[in-house]
């Protein structure tokens, strides 16, 4: 573990050397967005913001991050005055105001809801008090490492958001230890995850887990046996959502560094076809939600098939993620390119000094 921490770190302290943050960007989010999504039966407006805050704590501290994200380089490494905040927090405001549909508000930071670093009280309590005030809001989804998470905190937001659903998101990205600590360089444990989750439920707010497909140093059948095995584990931990971040090449990231090498591929898009027919098959779509909105789908950088069918899977995945339904995975039209996909599973399976010599090049 050494060995990834200083790697991990090495590349964040020169990544973020670049980084130059104007003043006058601290006033608008990072980003917005806004897609249709099902919530309890009914297709919602989901409105998506994230905000720039000082940056995920992981990321700042001496062990570097995560190997595979990097978002840190968007934020603003220092705290962010809370007028300017509340000011961020105001385009989802007006993004509301302009639809009569029922709303599904996703505010994330890249890092944590709960960190009052990131996320002074004070901007938390105002935020969260503007939502509870606007009738077609029907959920409110934060992000936050599981460490943020306490009774105290959950408490306090639910009351404020009154009949408002909570609902809060962890990237848990496996259920192994070994898979999120190597791999991933996480900096928790499940034990630590289940933690989070019991408290989450027994605030009665709804849980959120993400699952990558797939880290470094597994093979792609591995990592979509993985994805398999920690969507079971998350449902038993009572996850009321799985959704699937299909692996993006972030730059600043030991990703990158072993894909510059030609030592990572990002999954193919059949291998995310593969997994929600598994999950489907095993999850009772009533009471779990299942999403799959690739990022990056078809560029070099994301996850891929041949080129020519990309879209085509991705339009699979995001039918599959809004309706639900397990239907729409069956009679796919498969492109030549499964053929190719199904022979690279195969011959990597007979060969690891792909996986092998990516992990010894830190060691």
């Amino acid at each position: 573990m050494p060995e990834i921490y200083n790697k991990v770190l090495k590349i964040r302290k020169k990544y973020l050397q670049k980084v130059s943050v104007k003043s006058s960007t601290l006033k608008r989010p990072i980003y917005m967005k806004s897609y249709d999504e099902k919530f309890d039966g009914e297709i919602c407006k989901a409105i998506v913001i994230t905000l720039k805050t000082r940056g995920c704590a992981w990321a700042l501290s001496e062990f570097g991050g995560c190997t595979v994200c990097g978002y840190i380089y968007d934020a603003a490494l220092k705290p962010v005055p809370e007028d300017l905040l509340l000011r961020q927090f105001s385009y989802a405001v007006r993004e509301i105001e302009r639809t009569n549909r029922p709303v599904i508000l996703k505010i994330f930071t890249s890092g944590s809801f709960f960190d009052e670093e990131e996320i002074p009280p004070p901007v938390r309590h105002k935020i969260l008090e503007i939502a509870s005030k606007i009738d077609n809001v029907r959920e409110v989804v934060v992000e936050t490492r599981p460490e943020f998470v306490t009774s105290d905190v959950l408490t306090e937001c639910t009351k404020i958001l009154g009949d408002k659903i909570l609902e809060v998101a962890i990237g848990l990205e496996s259920s192994n230890d070994d898979i999120r600590m190597t791999c991933f360089n996480k900096g928790f444990s499940w034990k630590t995850f289940l933690s989070a989750a019991k408290i989450i439920k027994e605030n009665y707010c709804r849980l959120k887990v993400y699952i990558f497909l797939k880290p470094p140093f597994l093979t792609e059948m591995e990592a979509i046996k993985d994805a398999i095995r920690s969507t079971r584990d998350a449902i038993s931990a009572g996850a009321d959502t799985i959704s699937y971040n299909l692996s993006t090449i972030h730059r600043g990231t030991l990703l990158e560094y072993l894909w510059k090498r030609g030592e990572y591929r990002p999954p193919w898009l059949w291998s995310a076809i593969l997994v929600l027919q598994k999950v489907s098959a095993i999850v009772d779509l009533e009471k779990t939600k299942i999403l799959c909105d690739p990022v990056a789908a078809g560029k070099t950088r994301g996850p891929h098939n041949c080129g020519s069918c990309d879209r085509y899977v991705v339009s699979i995945l995001r039918k599959f993620s809004l309706s639900q339904n397990p239907e729409v995975l069956e009679n796919i039209k498969f492109c030549r390119c499964i053929n190719a996909w199904k022979a690279f599973l195969h011959a990597e399976s007979y060969s690891f000094s792909q996986t092998v010599n990516a992990y010894e090049t830190l060691t």
